[in-house]
């Protein structure tokens, strides 16, 4: 099977991840959550991979729209950084919210050329302008 150039797998990926968050599939996020994920909230806290599934498994993180826009791409070698837009509404712990932000992805690739997310931070976007 002939390989997608690296730019539209990345798109692709971010599109599963989008799609897995927004249905809380552990498989899928499990797939592609690096075992040594560092991902920062909104609020500066600190979270592993663990956490992370940890959070969607119960039930405590419920999203119920997640739309996403990528905004840069930058890959050097097996390494690529994603800048996504997204609009989400959900629930944490029972408590609502819902806004813009933005996230920033570290991708590492496998000799598998399977993508994963190293690290992730997520903050608010004040004004979309």
């Amino acid at each position: 099977m002939r390989r997608m150039p690296v730019r539209q797998e990345l798109l692709h990926a971010e599109a599963v991840l989008r799609t897995a968050m927004l249905a809380s599939d552990i498989d899928t996020l499990d797939s592609l959550l690096s075992p040594e994920l560092i991902f920062i909230g909104p609020h500066g806290e600190i979270s592993t991979k663990a956490d992370d599934i940890a959070m969607h498994r119960s039930g405590r993180l419920r999203l119920t729209v997640l739309f996403t826009q990528p905004l840069v791409l930058a890959v050097t070698g097996r390494v690529a950084v994603t800048v996504v837009d997204a609009n989400l509404a959900g629930s944490v712990d029972g408590v609502g919210f819902e806004g813009l932000f933005r996230y920033t992805r570290t991708w590492i690739c496998d000799e598998h050329h399977h993508w994963q997310v190293l690290t992730a931070v997520c903050v608010p976007v004040a004004n979309a302008g």
